[in-house]
């Protein structure tokens, strides 16, 4: 296998993953610059085809953000560096919860 910057990998993972919370929080509030868009797909989208679009983006949510904290825990640590914990992983959010627990959205 090719050499691969395990931290880049790290980096790319988290800000899909920060890309998906945006994406699961963007399906279930109004962002400040979208307002009327969350009234509109609820309108359009039948309740259980949305239910299960918030289901599947909250799936990939967890999964991007522990394969990240994975690859991250797997790097040497750098000097002065924290350790992830376990207690750091992210946890799954009830079913009924609209969204998981947020970072702000991606920054491209």
């Amino acid at each position: 296998m090719k050499d691969i910057n395990r931290e880049y990998l790290a980096g790319r993972l988290k800000e899909l993953s920060d890309w998906a919370d945006y994406i699961l929080l963007s399906l279930s509030i109004d962002q400040p610059h979208e307002r009327g868009t969350l009234q509109l797909l609820e309108t359009l989208v039948p309740p259980e085809e949305l239910k299960q679009l918030r289901f599947d983006v909250r799936s990939v949510w967890y999964r991007l953000a522990n394969l990240s904290l994975n690859v991250a825990t797997a790097l040497p640590p750098s000097p002065g560096a924290p350790l992830a914990r376990p207690a750091d992983r992210p946890q799954v959010p009830s079913e009924g919860a609209d969204r998981v627990p947020a970072s702000s959205a991606p920054h491209s």
